[in-house]
């Protein structure tokens, strides 16, 4: 007996609706495993971080310190009535079309990019329009007290050094959001968004510390305006001779992944930093932080800003590598001297900065843009893989280039080679996905804490919840369960959520590897870098047996 159609389409549909529960339930399974993955990484890290017998105290931090001007780069340029065209490098901008092409450049790869705008005028232009669009905004958005008034300079009297009002103005309670250790001052519009923030590599690093680590002292030598004064936490301390009465400001140009500029599609998160600095890298600058040295007496010094350098003119540049080095090679070496290297383009410089300084800190962090910049300059491994194609690199490129940096630009060599008197020993590579720290000797430890602190302070410094605890819902994962993390001793990892930490030796030096979380919708794309090595230096323990 056959069942009529009513009966064959009844028992369908109930075949349909059961496949499609127990689909849903799966799915839901899968993604509980999934959370609890995420949430078991971050536990695990957490018990590993275990504060260093010998920590830093006195911690001294210089140089370059500004305040950024967030906004979106596609707005920017959309509201400047600039049309999408080609990508393009160029080492400096003095045109808006050269600056469109840098930025669709750094959009369409994905990657952070920084240059230097040569004309003063273009860059007070780009400055005043997103201050005047964000005051506008707030005009149609409420009748209180514009945040953002516009002053008018004099006919004739355009100045290449006029800041924009909302710099000069005092902090207003209720438009300060204080998020962690960074005090933002933040203006959501309907078409972008504007915020003004702390910035330059050094005071992100001086703020960091002094707001997570509260009996740490730190000092902090860079140019220091009025705003940046207000929003630097008051852990932070400074000298009256490095404050200026205007802020520098960096016009930080971000963009998001999935966003779309012309025929370019973002593939992901990240930003384009333009400036035009008058004082961070000045030669009064770089004196007064090692001359500080013997009177603050610190247990640790951050240089920073350095990789700034490159768009001054060359005769400039390379009398301040000198100045760099000099100065280096007077200090005590039982004081660590930690280097925190950002984006550099400029081939020359990044040549002469290998030979100048690199050699005489005693520990580097930096990106794997800038690792990869490093070996192609250098003749070191993966020579020929700059300028990067993707977002990231796998581990174990990273693995050969930290060994190739510890034996070229570390000790070594008998007593007539000039490398006896090098003293890079510690390098910590922050990539999109890992995390790896490499060390050579014993004057550096406690690593794996070190590790585990930047790689927590990067999911929560890009999320935005500092102060909350993480949700697994906003990070994931982007590594395959087992890959190669050195190709010459065929190590491979496979990924344990309970132990997400590896290690292994090459002759003398000690690899420490960790995936990273990912946060699926960034609050903010600076900064990160800086929150990731401020705390795992803090985790990080310095004792050096001898001279």
């Amino acid at each position: 007996m056959t069942l009529c159609s009513p009966n064959r389409l009844l028992i369908a549909g109930f075949i349909a609706a059961a496949v499609s529960y127990m689909y849903g339930v799966y799915k839901q399974r899968d993604r509980k495993q999934i959370l609890f993955m995420e949430e078991t990484l971050v536990s695990s890290w957490q018990k590993m971080m275990q504060v260093p017998s010998v920590k830093f105290s006195k911690i001294l931090v210089g140089f370059n310190s500004d305040v950024d001007l967030i906004v979106s780069g596609t707005k920017l340029l959309t509201d400047l009535n600039v049309m999408p065209s080609i990508a393009a490098s160029h080492h400096d901008i003095s045109t808006i079309q050269q600056l469109e092409e840098v930025f669709s450049l750094s959009f369409s790869r994905g990657l952070p990019a920084e240059r230097y705008v040569s004309d003063p005028d273009l860059f007070t232009d780009l400055v005043n329009h997103a201050d005047s669009k964000a005051s506008s905004s707030e005009a149609l958005l409420s009748k209180q007290q514009k945040l953002f008034p516009k002053v008018e300079l004099p006919q004739g009297e355009r100045s290449s050094q006029h800041i924009p009002s909302f710099l000069m103005l005092p902090l207003m309670t209720s438009s300060v959001l204080f998020l962690s250790s960074r005090a933002v001052h933040v203006q959501k519009l309907n078409k972008y968004y504007l915020q003004a923030a702390i910035g330059g590599n050094a005071a992100l690093i001086a703020n960091n510390i002094a707001s997570k680590f509260e009996r740490v002292k730190v000092l902090l030598v860079g140019p220091i305006g009025p705003k940046l004064k207000a929003l630097l936490h008051p852990g932070v301390s400074m000298q009256n001779s490095t404050i200026i009465p205007r802020d520098e400001i960096h016009l930080i140009m971000e963009f998001r992944y999935g966003e779309t500029w012309g025929d370019y599609v973002a593939p992901g998160y990240s930003r384009f930093i333009t400036s035009h600095d008058y004082f961070s890298g000045s030669s009064i600058v770089i004196d007064m932080l090692f001359n500080t040295i013997p009177l603050f007496r610190p247990d640790l010094i951050v240089l920073s800003g350095v990789h700034l350098l490159e768009f001054q003119p060359t005769e400039l540049w390379l009398e301040k590598l000198t100045l760099i080095k000099r100065h280096l090679n007077q200090a005590k070496r039982k004081t660590p001297i930690h280097l925190e290297l950002g984006h550099m383009s400029n081939v020359t410089f990044v040549k002469k900065f290998m030979s100048k300084v690199l050699p005489f800190v005693d520990s580097l962090t930096l990106s794997e843009q800038e690792l990869m910049i490093l070996s192609h300059v250098g003749g070191g491994p993966y020579a020929d893989h700059f300028p990067m194609k993707s977002i990231t690199i796998h581990p174990h490129k990273a693995t050969e280039i930290l060994n190739w940096l510890l034996l070229h630009y570390g000790p070594g060599g008998d007593e007539s080679s000039k490398q006896r008197y090098y003293r890079l020993r510690r390098v910590h590579v922050h990539s999109l996905t890992f995390h790896m720290l490499a060390s050579r000797g014993p004057d550096w430890s406690n690593g794996a804490a070190s590790l585990a602190a930047g790689a927590l302070a990067a999911a929560e410094e890009a999320c935005g919840t500092v102060r909350e605890p993480l949700s697994a819902k906003s990070l994931e994962l982007r590594i395959n369960e087992v890959h190669i993390v050195d190709k010459t001793m065929e190590r491979k990892y496979r990924f344990n959520a309970l132990n997400p930490i590896h290690s292994w030796m090459r002759e003398d030096v000690l690899f420490i590897y960790t995936p990273v979380l990912l946060c699926r919708h960034p609050a903010k794309t600076v900064g990160v870098a800086q929150a990731v090595d401020a705390a795992a230096l803090m985790y990080s323990q310095f004792f050096k047996l001898n001279e």
